[in-house]
């Protein structure tokens, strides 16, 4: 069997265990969460149990545990590196920027294109604390399994037999493709916002050579948007440009999207300068992943 997974090749088997790392993650959360709103809703248990579990997956995905001889493999797969202060600095700096501006530009283009809203359970039946506690505990499995498979597994084998540009790319396409269980109608309005998202976790976590800030931008930025559907519900449909002509709102988002975009840009090209000045020490500690034989041996 061992011989037979190698024969695959890397882009194929990179897909497939990073959505199967990312899979076991959210689905173990998934059926925790269930079994607490069935059965005992008024304590929030599974908020306390997942990250007894989520430390015990990190670190067997970071290399801990059996069978020993894919130690390294998985600790690269992961690359959850410690970071200097100036290199985590402009890395969350970048990411951050990034996004705000690409989730305003998402507004902007909902102007041009109509965006189907996703649909909210009902939470009001549950009660406050079982609700805050299970969306929040969802926003951290989110960013770490999501950046566990899809930034690390996925996009670490293939950047490293075919470059950063081509790993960034598959990995923005599967992630895309993910947010199909959503809905076919939301989602597909939605893609351009899911490519371009993937793309600055992924710059952030090649630049940096750690998942780490990316996990904790991610986190932060679902549990911002999962609390802000909670209290304030999904934001109401507005008149498109072709309808309704442009207004302050369009061109104060534009405005605002250009600035953010800008200083993204000077942050990522911050990032790009630290990061380079480190890039040397930084893949002389990575392991090289022999395992993984090159297309040509495959």
């Amino acid at each position: 069997m061992e011989k037979g997974w190698k024969r695959i090749p890397v882009i194929i088997r990179a897909v497939i265990t990073g959505s199967v790392v990312c899979l076991v993650g959210t689905m173990g959360w998934s059926i925790l969460l269930g079994l607490n709103l069935k059965f005992s809703r008024a304590v929030p248990w599974a908020v306390a149990v997942m990250p007894v579990l989520l430390w015990a997956y990190w670190r067997y995905l970071g290399g801990k545990g059996w069978p020993h001889s894919t130690a390294e493999t998985r600790r690269a797969s992961l690359r959850s590196h410690r970071l200097s202060r100036n290199l985590c600095t402009w890395a969350l700096a970048a990411g951050t920027l990034s996004i705000a501006s690409v989730v305003n530009f998402q507004l902007l283009y909902a102007r041009f294109v109509r965006v189907p809203s996703e649909r909210v359970p009902d939470l009001s039946r549950y009660p406050f604390l079982t609700v805050l506690g299970a969306l929040l505990m969802s926003a951290v499995v989110s960013g770490l399994m999501e950046e566990a498979g899809f930034r690390g597994y996925m996009q670490v084998p293939i950047e490293q037999r075919y470059g950063p540009v081509t790993a960034s790319s598959i990995v923005a396409a599967v992630f895309a493709f993910w947010h199909f269980s959503h809905g076919v109608g939301p989602t597909v309005p939605r893609l351009p916002y899911y490519f371009a998202i993937s793309f600055v976790y992924s710059g952030v976590a090649y630049l940096s050579n750690s998942l780490l800030p990316v996990v904790a931008i991610h986190t932060c930025g679902d549990a911002l948007e999962f609390l802000l559907v909670w209290l304030r519900g999904t934001p109401q449909q507005r008149p498109l440009v072709w309808q309704a002509g442009t207004d302050v709102a369009f061109w104060a988002e534009l405005g605002l999207g250009v600035f953010l975009g800008i200083l993204a840009a000077g942050a990522f090209r911050r990032l790009l300068t630290v990061s380079r000045s480190k890039r040397k020490t930084l893949f002389d500690e990575r392991p090289d992943m022999d395992s993984l034989p090159s297309e040509r041996s495959a």
